[in-house]
Order: C-alpha cells, then sequence, then structure tokens
C-alpha cells in the first residue's frame, strides 16, 4: 500500500484496546487522544508516558485529533462511549468513518445508536457511524 492510499487513523481512548491497536498496526501516524491524558496529576503523566512508548501523536483533545482522520476508534468504556462520540464528532470531517469499539451489550449499543446525540451529531457532520458489539446472537445488531 502507498503513502497515499494509506487511510489517517485516529484513536480515542487509549486503554488496554486502544494501546493494542495502535501497537498492533505499528505505524507512526496515528493520533490518539484519552481524556485521562488531561490535567496536572500522576495519572495524566503516566497515560501520556503509555502513549509517547506506542510512538502515537498525543492530540490535545478528541476533536482536533480526529479532524484529518479518515477512520476513527473509539475504544473507551461503555459508560464513556457518548462523552467520546460528541467530543469527537466536533471533529470529524464528511466521509470519515468512526468505529464505536466500546464494550457495552448490544442492545444498549442499539438503543444508543437509535438516541444518541453523539450519532446524530456524526450524521450532521458527514461522518459514517458504526458500532461493533464483541458478542450479539444477532449479526445485524451493529450494522449500519
Amino acid at each position: 500500500m502507498t503513502q497515499q492510499n494509506t487511510p489517517k487513523i485516529a484513536v480515542i481512548g487509549f486503554g488496554e484496546a486502544g494501546s493494542c491497536l495502535c501497537q498492533g498496526w505499528g505505524r507512526s501516524d496515528v493520533h490518539a487522544f484519552d481524556i485521562k491524558q488531561i490535567g496536572d496529576t500522576d495519572t495524566a503523566a503516566n497515560k501520556t508516558s503509555q502513549m509517547q512508548e506506542a510512538g502515537v501523536i498525543i492530540g490535545d483533545d478528541a476533536a482536533s485529533t480526529v479532524r484529518k482522520a479518515d477512520m476513527i476508534f473509539s475504544t473507551v468504556t461503555a459508560d464513556q462511549a457518548h462523552a467520546a462520540a460528541s467530543a469527537a464528532a466536533a471533529g470529524i470531517r464528511p466521509g470519515a468513518y468512526f468505529f464505536d469499539l466500546n464494550s457495552c451489550a448490544p442492545s444498549t449499543a442499539k438503543k444508543c445508536r437509535n438516541h444518541h446525540r453523539g450519532w446524530r451529531a456524526l450524521c450532521r457532520c458527514g461522518g459514517y457511524g458504526h458500532d461493533h458489539p464483541k458478542i450479539s446472537p444477532d449479526r445485524n445488531v451493529g450494522c449500519r
């Protein structure tokens, strides 16, 4: 794959899943943001250090982190999915894909997709949303 065809990737949430994705891709051009990197605390320092060690480009906030991305992977916990999508929506460019990889139940993901301000914001800005249930007897629950 040539550089011009390589999608620009952003990751929101740099816990276990987000860091694994970034390390697995082995790319030095992935942008990442985690709410825990904000502030003047040991938690923020540790999170920033983890991100530096992984070799990602550390964003200042969710919206600026996703601004140039073709594909955005949200790997936050289920209770933060709405906040992460809403924060990122302000920066998502038309045509970008937003993959919600949180671990909420498929029925909760479906409910969020139907009533979630973040999803509506993604639609208004021209992005494409996709939530990815981890376990589901219904293969179509996460498809858009």
